[in-house]
């Protein structure tokens, strides 16, 4: 016997609610969406594994700022710029124009990686851990650099391409942008108005061979002091020929080069002054958090970094060390700009890394109900590794309600998990809420399943989890569902052919780019 005994009404109501999805079930888009059993779970993304695994603190104290600025105070110290000056050409300060190259040898211009013809893809500003977030301000200087190294795997046996976004901001003028690669110059054009958004062709003879760990050097020249001058949307390296160069994006059709971005941090540049400072365009919201983690390179002193949200000072840190700040509460999803002072840095170059830096704030919240036996703690370790996931590739994190009990129900069928939607949910017409039952089972009378999101013409009835295989992997995928990332064909549901991605039907434990790029909000 079942725990519940519906009363008349509620009868009435599940079976209008079902007939009436039933009778839109024409459009795939309606029912049971993404159900189906996950094998066993593997380990998580390695990037995703380190914001997991570090060690992040809280900010200095005032005590510990100042001893830190006095101690530090001492060791700074300048050199002459040991970049080449290259002279101007004759149109250098005049305004507007294209992006011309000065050698027709390299391309002009490649496809970009969401621009494959046989799928459609969402534009969008930055890889994971490439700490452009929605736009990277060049630093107020004539000569400006902005650098980054990429390490992988095993040596560069194959030509690279070095894709760039970059857009103009207050600047007037045209300027020169030189691209380096491992210090050799790949390339260098003149940008004007319209920016430059296309691909720069490193040649593998131009790499040094047995080496995994390299340097991107974009230059701005005469860049005339102007204050947010220039802004970089975009920048990710691709490796080999194949694909246009983005080996990173593996093909829809094969379950080979699961998609493990590169490790891709930021130097942090040279300024010529005292002090020294990175700008970001990103989005802030209701209790915004900034998880930012820095060491040392050309520097070894401990350096105070004071940080800025639209001008107004937040708090201060250490460099090197890693750090979770927690900044304000803003609008959800408004624009405003982090800036962090290195304060007292040598003007030398690269004094210290950027390894991670992720900005966030509450962007939708799970209710969860669960049933005998099913433990908060395990569930709560489940949707951690998804939350990272969401830090570092978006600026949005999951809030957890754990809010009732069920009663105990082996096996859990569709018109149940209405019920408890319809009686148990507390949040179901806010915003971004998301309704989660855990359950001992769930079953559609013939199979059983890991889990499912069910939504009809009008309800969203959240997901369902079974406890007996159902999990992280679980999680991800139906939470996919929730946000827009699905595929349908005339027989249901796609799933990734790539079976490292959640959305696949094995043990994936990402979202590959194509499905990641497909989801309605961030």
């Amino acid at each position: 016997m079942r725990k519940y005994r519906m009363k008349a009404v509620m009868i009435v109501f599940l079976c209008l609610s079902i007939l009436f999805s039933t009778a839109l079930s024409c459009t795939p888009l309606l029912g049971v969406e993404g159900t189906y059993q996950p094998a066993e779970e593997t380990s998580g993304v390695p990037i995703v594994d380190k914001f997991l695994n570090t060690n992040w603190k809280d900010s200095i104290s005032d005590e510990e700022r100042a001893q830190i600025l006095l101690e530090s105070s001492s060791q700074v110290w300048s050199t002459p710029e040991n970049k080449p000056y290259v002279p101007s050409l004759e149109d250098l300060n005049e305004t507007g124009g294209e992006a011309v190259r000065t050698s027709s040898e390299k391309p002009w211009e490649s496809r970009w990686p969401w621009q494959d013809i046989s799928h459609q893809r969402k534009d969008f500003s930055a890889l994971p851990r490439a700490p452009n977030m929605e736009g990277h301000y060049w630093l107020k200087k004539s000569y400006s650099t902005l650098s980054f190294d990429i390490t992988i795997d095993t040596p560069i046996s194959e030509n690279v391409y070095i894709w760039i976004w970059l857009t103009r901001v207050t600047d007037i003028y045209t300027r020169y942008l030189t691209v380096w690669f491992d210090h050799n110059q790949a390339d260098r054009f003149i940008v004007g108005s319209n920016g430059f958004k296309g691909c720069i062709y490193v040649p593998s003879s131009m790499i040094e061979p047995g080496t995994t760990t390299h340097m991107v050097e974009l230059s701005m020249h005469y860049c005339g002091w102007v204050e947010r001058g220039w802004k970089l949307e975009y920048c990710w390296v691709g490796i080999g020929s194949g694909s246009n160069g983005y080996q990173q994006t593996p093909p829809l059709d094969t379950d080979l080069s699961p998609y493990h971005p590169y490790p891709f941090t930021e130097l942090v540049p040279r300024s010529g002054k005292t002090d020294t400072a990175v700008e970001y365009r990103v989005f802030c919201g209701p209790t915004t958090v900034l998880n930012i983690e820095t060491e040392n390179v050309g520097d070894s002193v401990s350096r105070v970094v004071d940080i800025y949200i639209d001008g107004t000072y937040k708090d201060s840190i250490a460099s090197p060390g890693a750090y979770e700040i927690d900044l304000d509460d803003y609008a959800r999803d408004v624009l405003r700009i982090l800036k962090m002072v290195f304060k007292n840095m040598p003007d030398i170059d690269y004094p210290k890394r950027i390894t991670q830096l992720a900005i966030h704030h509450v962007g939708w919240t799970f209710e969860i109900d669960v049933m005998p036996g099913v433990w908060q703690s395990t569930i709560i370790e489940y949707i951690a590794s998804m939350n990272a996931w969401y830090k570092i590739h978006a600026y949005h994190r999951a809030k957890i309600w754990f809010s009732g009990v069920l009663a105990d129900d082996y096996e859990t069928i569709l018109s149940e998990h209405i019920y408890y939607w319809t009686w148990f949910n507390e949040h179901k017409f806010q915003l971004y809420w998301e309704y989660v039952i855990w359950v001992k089972r769930l079953t559609d009378g013939v199979n059983y399943y890991g889990g499912w999101h069910y939504q009809s013409f009008l309800i969203d009835y959240g997901i369902a989890i079974a406890w007996h295989g159902g999990g992280p992997t679980t999680i991800w995928h139906e939470y996919g569902h929730h946000i827009s990332i699905l595929e349908l064909g005339w027989g249901g549901e796609v799933y990734c052919s790539n079976s490292k991605c959640v959305m696949s039907t094995s043990t994936g434990y990402y979202y590959c780019w194509y499905h990641w790029h497909l989801r309605s909000y961030q």
